[in-house]
């Protein structure tokens, strides 16, 4: 019924079989679309036609029997990227300080290595990587079209930003640009299933998920040298994901998730030289590396940062989201000094529409 870039989804019946209702982001936004479809022979009959909701988000439709109404969900995101002091030593917070807020949805925050920089995806009519100073000024897209660019990172000198993205054929691969939004280079071609990458400390490496296995990426050789896979996790029915490098560019940490699944395998390391894995705990997502080599920030639930100890594995809570909100996702500055937190507070409503 539909064969272009824009994302459609939840397709209904009118109630007379002459139209087929559903979701799509081709007007910029997740709203609702039909097109008129011959019943007998399942061939459309023109172009889609927007049918607007007063809503950024629309979808879950349900059409009355008798074809007058329509209930549908709207849904609507805000997200803010909050500064919150820390201090490594005591592992206390200080007050969150908002960097930016607005409507629709965050991910992927990373430090820039000075620290004056934050980089991040947006979700909205497309998925572009956002570029912030740290005092919340200076908004910028780094890329600006209908490409899905996901997971960026900072290079540890601060002078490329690895990220994936399906621009190479609808394929997701590993690529770097530079801050000032040029210098695309692509790193990976596979099957396209290049996901977060993440920088060695010494800039020489990238290690990223694939979906069953992480690998690792020589940066300089690029696409001349095919990726050395890590050994499978040892445990059955489970991969790892790795999520951060340690401060000595020897062990890696990452979650031990399910096949098919990301998030929430709780924290696992697997350490380069002895090749073995070694897990911490059975819940939480995206460990990351304190400068001091021992302890991690990781998100043991959606609510929640805290610190583990590696060494006694156990943890203790940092912080805490505040009513209503959850953490949609997190990172660390370089110097261990203040947590990058993007907070969302979602909302959900039932509409019911008259249909002209």
């Amino acid at each position: 019924m539909t064969q272009d870039a824009p994302l459609d989804w939840d397709p209904v019946w009118s109630a007379d079989g002459k139209f087929l209702y559903f979701a799509s982001d081709r007007g910029g936004s997740m709203n609702l679309w039909r097109i008129a479809i011959d019943e007998k022979s399942g061939k459309i009959r023109g172009a889609p036609q927007a049918v607007t909701t007063p809503s950024l988000d629309a979808g879950q439709f349900s059409v009355s029997r008798r074809g007058g109404r329509i209930a549908y969900l709207a849904f609507d995101a805000l997200a803010s990227v909050d500064r919150i002091p820390l201090d490594p030593s005591t592992g206390k917070t200080g007050a969150p300080v908002t960097v930016l807020r607005q409507s629709g949805a965050l991910f992927s925050p990373d430090v820039s290595p000075d620290g004056q920089s934050i980089v991040f995806r947006s979700l909205g009519g497309q998925e572009d990587l956002l570029l912030i100073r740290s005092d919340g000024t200076g908004l910028r897209k780094l890329t600006d079209d209908p490409h899905r660019d996901r997971g960026p990172s900072w290079s540890p000198d601060g002078r490329r930003i690895a990220f994936y993205s399906n621009r190479d054929a609808g394929k997701y691969e590993i690529w770097l640009i530079n801050p000032d939004g040029g210098g695309l280079t692509q790193l990976t071609r596979s099957e396209g299933r290049g996901w977060f990458p993440w920088w060695s400390p010494d800039g020489k490496q990238i290690a990223y998920p694939t979906g069953t296995t992480s690998l690792l990426l020589d940066v300089a050789a690029g696409l001349t040298r095919a990726p050395q896979p890590l050994p499978a996790l040892s445990e059955p029915d489970h991969w790892f994901q790795v999520t951060s490098w340690s401060p000595d560019g020897r062990v890696l940490a990452g979650e031990g998730d399910r096949l098919a699944s990301a998030g929430d395998g709780g924290v696992v390391l697997y350490s380069l030289e002895t090749r073995r894995f070694e897990r911490l705990t059975d819940r939480g997502s995206k460990p990351i590396w304190l400068r001091d080599g021992r302890r991690l920030v990781y998100s043991p639930d959606p609510e929640h940062l805290a610190l583990l100890d590696r060494n006694t594995k156990q943890s203790r809570t940092v912080w805490t989201a505040p009513r209503g909100t959850q953490i949609g996702d997190f990172t660390i500055s370089k110097d261990d000094t203040w947590l990058c937190v993007i907070q969302s507070n979602d909302e959900g409503d039932i509409w019911l529409a008259n249909l002209q």
